[in-house]
This record gives structure tokens, C-alpha cells and sequence, in this order.
């Protein structure tokens, strides 16, 4: 399936915040967070050290222990 234009628009936008990391070679991921007044999707992005990932993935995962808690 292709991107509409505003998905590919959106696509461009977001991905500002990601390049940095990935030129860095830095692992990174995001965790859904919630949602934002309109009902759409906020993520939390994680960046770690290189070659870091298990602290990473083990953060990403103590987080969404404790909001399932909440």
C-alpha cells in the first residue's frame, strides 16, 4: 500500500527527531506513553549507549510494568 501525501508529510516530519540517533549509530525505541487530547498515539523515545540495548529494552520494559500498575 502506498503513503497518502499527509502520511508521508508526517513521516518526513517525525522522522527530524529520529535521525540524529540513527546517524549516531545509537540504539534507540519507543514505548506508547498514552494518548494526547485528541485520542492519537504519544510514544516516549529511549536512546542508549552504543551497543547498550539490554539496558535499554530492560528500561523500556520496567516502564510498562509500571504503567499496566498504575
Amino acid at each position: 500500500h502506498l503513503l497518502s501525501r499527509r502520511q508521508r508529510q508526517m513521516c518526513i516530519r517525525d522522522s527530524i527527531y529520529t535521525i540524529s540517533v540513527n546517524l549516531a549509530g545509537l540504539p534507540g525505541m519507543t514505548v506508547p506513553c498514552g494518548t494526547d487530547k485528541n485520542g492519537l498515539p504519544i510514544g516516549l523515545q529511549l536512546i542508549a549507549d552504543c551497543f547498550n540495548e539490554k539496558k535499554m529494552i530492560q528500561t523500556a520494559y520496567t516502564y510498562e510494568q509500571a504503567k499496566e500498575a498504575e
